[in-house]
């Protein structure tokens, strides 16, 4: 079993638990945003089956919707992820991808760089974490640091500095998203000291052209493949 899958139905697994072990109702907002994450957390972890049960279940919610549900009505929405979750769809798919896949091919860097990895997904942030670390080898060089929100990002001293900064940057998160952390980064970087790769569950020209125009210099649409993105920051890395 992949260490990412097993670590990905362990926590989310463990936040539907907590959720339906509550007395309180659950508003969809808050079901929206747990189910979007594990449509897109799943996909690229190698779980294609649950990613494509988490999208049926989306159609039903709204990202603005004003309803509550019960903890029984959640609990009988979430059904069929729980169901994924012990059943014989995860452990097939687990079984397929037990081949290990193709080791990639190590960044050298002439640095120092820095890249700060925004997400609000602990899953998902401390895998990227973990394959970014792997990708560089001039670790010397190179610091990685991870981040829960974009508050705490650009509260930061840590990348305020003249190193250049690479943001692997998620576009949906609570509080501030990354929109906004894109906005002012800009505002106060005119020689383009960072590099921003945005993440987003999102499928819509619009939002990517929205995105460029704010100063984006990727985008990635989750879910998506390791190696893309590995690709990707590669080439960012490379190209200064």
């Amino acid at each position: 079993m992949s260490k990412y899958i097993e670590m990905f139905i362990q926590q989310f697994g463990q936040r539907i638990r907590d959720l339906l072990q509550r007395d309180a109702s659950v508003s969809e907002e808050e079901l929206y945003r747990l189910v979007h994450t594990a449509k897109g957390t799943a996909g690229t972890v190698g779980l294609p089956e649950w990613s494509t049960i988490a999208g049926e279940l989306l159609a039903l919610l709204s990202e603005d919707g004003s309803r509550t549900f019960t903890v029984a009505e959640a609990e009988l929405l979430l059904a069929p992820l729980l169901h994924a979750a012990s059943g014989s769809v995860v452990a097939a798919t687990m079984e397929a991808k037990e081949i290990a896949p193709a080791a990639a091919e190590a960044v050298r860097v002439e640095g120092p760089w820095k890249i700060a990895v925004v997400d609000d997904d602990p899953i998902l942030r401390t895998m990227l974490g973990r394959r970014l670390s792997r990708l560089i080898s001039d670790f010397d060089e190179v610091n990685i640091k991870l981040y829960e929100d974009g508050d705490a990002f650009l509260a930061d001293e840590w990348h305020k500095n003249e190193e250049p900064c690479l943001i692997v940057l998620d576009r949906n998160m609570p509080r501030l998203n990354g929109m906004e952390v894109l906005r002012q980064i800009r505002q106060h970087d005119p020689k383009r000291r960072y590099s921003i790769l945005m993440l987003t569950g999102i499928e819509d020209d619009l939002e990517v052209a929205k995105a460029l125009e704010a100063g984006v210099d990727d985008y990635v649409t989750k879910p998506f493949g390791m190696a893309e993105l590995e690709a990707r920051v590669r080439k960012m890395l490379q190209k200064r």
